[in-house]
């Protein structure tokens, strides 16, 4: 039988995902039978080995050294670091970025906290764009929380919190749009059923195209 991890949740249906690291997670309603769980995982077997090997498949990234002259990843784009004594957060000028001199450690929260605030009012902006379609059907909209993550992307609470990983912002603006997208469809069906892939779509019709973006792209580890 596969290994997998289960978390049980308030949620209706059974879900699978496969973490970074290749770990099965299995999230289920609480309630539900452990053998129905079983009789779930052994039916996407398939599923499995192919996530698995779309995860082996990608180019596995370099971690961040944040020396001296490395290439930090923005929007799709890339900075130069460059480090300084007399500061003591991440400072942009035009293609260059500055984080402090220092301990390793500090540099790489001063990164996260740059992201962070860069992060803000983007991300705000992006929901904002495409937030009307569900407003105008009586949604009310998420509040979001940017959060350093390690196996997602992006995430909707059922009290309508919506939590977006910092690393989408080293990855093209698309990309971010799609989760947004992803997520406000979530206000609707919260779930991954046929009908929210069509609305999916319908919102995001090149939301494929980002997805396999995202599965290409190597992500610098923000975590650990």
């Amino acid at each position: 039988m596969e290994h997998y991890r289960l978390i049980r949740t308030q949620r209706k249906t059974l879900a699978l995902q496969v973490s970074v690291e290749g770990e099965l997670i299995v999230r289920a309603p609480k309630n539900l039978p452990r053998a129905r769980v079983e009789a779930f995982v052994a039916e996407k077997k398939s599923w499995i080995k192919r996530a698995r090997q779309r995860l082996a498949a990608r180019k596995k990234p370099l971690p961040l050294t944040l020396e001296e002259g490395e290439s930090v990843p923005f929007l799709g784009t890339a900075l130069t670091l460059r480090l300084k004594e007399e500061i003591s957060d991440g400072q942009r000028e035009g293609d260059t970025l500055f984080l402090p001199k220092g301990d390793v450690n500090l540099r790489k929260q001063a990164l996260i906290a740059w992201y962070k605030r860069m992060a803000q009012p983007l991300f705000e902006t992006v929901i904002d764009e495409h937030f009307p379609y569900f407003a105008e059907r009586g949604y009310s909209r998420p509040t979001l929380y940017i959060k350093n993550m390690k196996t997602r992307w992006g995430s909707l609470s059922t009290k309508g919190n919506m939590s977006l990983n910092v690393a989408l912002m080293q990855l093209p603006p698309e990309c971010l749009h799609s989760v947004v997208v992803h997520e406000l469809c979530h206000l609707v069906h919260m779930n991954h059923s046929s009908a929210f892939y069509a609305l999916l779509s319908q919102r995001y019709p090149r939301w494929r195209e980002s997805d396999e973006l995202i599965k290409k792209t190597p992500i610098l580890p923000l975590v650990g």
